[in-house]
């Protein structure tokens, strides 16, 4: 399917958005929004720039110079007020604001409090892999609501603010979001979205909570021939510590999972390592699971210290990725509008109950309502592969991309436009953390 599918008409049929009135009422009509974001439909060029840009310029986590550089210069050219460096070296924060009247008569709503709409951007590649997981596209595709919001913005349709966050380091474990949560950055934002490039088309794509741990062993270097005697084997240790993991995970549930690798194993064959180094990525649907899960882990890592005669050392990230909770009334906009521009979405139960991965936009879901739908982005390719990356640099992925991002502005572009489907939203969200919170007492209070 192409985004040509979907442009704006050119001919007297079609009117150009100055020729709209906005509704005088509290709501601006549903059947006008398309027409707003349509006009200014996702500039193909520009967007299939920036996605080319970063694919040909991939940046690990942390490292995203160019990446940063080329983005908020883009921006700033859009007319958004950018702040660079934001949270981090590599992050940025980018707004668009009208706060004037949006009525033919030249009355303002009279509402003093701005719907304020955020689209997250991350541009970080995955090691070795390039653009594994397509955050080119994730990238663009957030910029391109937020360039047709804006252009809304500023021709007067619209009332309210736009906004993007450059996020650096999602790919790694420990993001900058993470930060950006703690600092109140979402504290005045009513909703933030994304995008997640899959091969399939997902409304609630699951994410699961991710704790990073790191572990080393030390022993006593001697020489590996003459005298082994003498030493201790730290690489003795590592394997032990991996080969506990692999026997642990027979007795894993199916919904949990441990990945690890061995960072450092020596330095040669001929000297008994004295430091190995561990790094293992925990993951279970909700934190109850993950602190089982810790508890397992710490016992593998304990043992193959005292089976080698090592010192082991462990640490578990302070923060993990939270889980995502998507807003289901943000979902329910987004499949609407993703129906109208000819999406399908993939409602098996085996698309429905997989995870593909975590992401620290899960933590930020827990503060703001969120959204992050997975879309098709053209060939079944598997996320974090080199075919994956491949294709996410072709036209045809990019206008995959482009489609679903014309749905996530035309969602945008609902909240904003409706003072009655903000609320919903909000109210939505107070329901849903006041469970939660209620959840969590009578689980302390069972303890007591």
């Amino acid at each position: 399917m192409k985004l040509d599918d979907f442009q704006a008409d050119t001919s007297d049929e079609i009117l150009k958005l100055d020729d709209y009135q906005a509704d005088t009422s509290e709501e601006i009509p549903k059947l006008m929004i398309p027409k707003l974001i349509q006009v200014f439909s996702l500039q193909r060029d520009v967007i299939y720039g920036i996605s080319r840009f970063l694919w040909e310029n991939p940046e690990s986590s942390f490292h995203e110079v160019k990446a940063h550089e080329y983005l908020t210069n883009l921006l700033e050219g859009e007319g958004f007020d950018v702040e660079r460096r934001f949270v981090a070296d590599t992050g940025f924060r980018a707004v668009f604001t009208y706060d004037g009247p949006i009525s033919s008569n030249g009355e303002s709503s009279g509402d003093s409090r701005l719907p304020h709409v955020c689209f997250l951007c991350e541009y970080d590649s995955t090691e070795q892999v390039g653009h594994a997981a397509g955050h080119n596209l994730k990238c663009a595709a957030s910029i391109a609501a937020a360039l047709s919001i804006k252009e809304c913005l500023r021709k007067k349709k619209l009332r309210g603010k736009v906004s993007l966050l450059g996020t650096p380091g999602e790919d790694c474990g420990g993001g900058t979001k993470i930060n950006m949560v703690s600092q109140g950055t979402f504290c005045c934002i009513d909703c933030c979205l994304m995008l997640a490039p899959l091969n399939m088309n997902l409304l609630y794509p699951k994410f699961y909570t991710l704790l990073v741990v790191k572990v080393s062993y030390k022993g006593k270097a001697a020489h590996a021939s003459a005298f082994p005697w003498e030493g201790r084997n730290a690489l003795d240790a590592a394997v032990a510590c991996y080969n506990n993991i692999g026997l642990l995970r027979q007795q894993l549930k199916p919904t949990w999972s441990i990945n690890g690798i061995i960072r450092h194993g020596g330095i040669q064959p001929n000297v008994i390592p004295e430091y190995t180094e561990l790094m293992f990525w925990l993951r279970a649907p909700n934190h109850a699971d993950l602190v089982l899960i810790q508890q397992k882990c710490t016992a593998c890592f304990v043992a193959a210290a005292k089976a080698t005669g090592c010192e082991a050392d462990f640490h578990f990230e302070e923060t993990p990725y939270y889980p995502m909770e998507h807003n289901q009334k943000l979902g329910e906009i987004y499949k609407e509008q993703a129906l109208s521009v000819g999406m399908q979405f993939n409602e098996s139960h085996i698309a429905q109950t997989m995870h593909i991965g975590s992401t620290d936009f899960g933590n930020v879901s827990q503060v703001v309502s969120c959204i992050m739908p997975a879309f098709d982005i053209g060939k079944k390719v598997h996320i974090h592969s080199i075919d994956f990356h491949t294709f996410c640099g072709t036209e045809e992925a990019t206008d995959n991309m482009l489609i679903a991002a014309k749905a996530l502005a035309l969602t945008a572009a609902e909240v904003m436009s409706s003072k009655s489907v903000l609320e919903a939203v909000r109210v939505e969200y107070d329901e849903q953390h006041g469970r939660r919170t209620s959840a969590v007492l009578q689980r302390i209070m069972s303890h007591d």
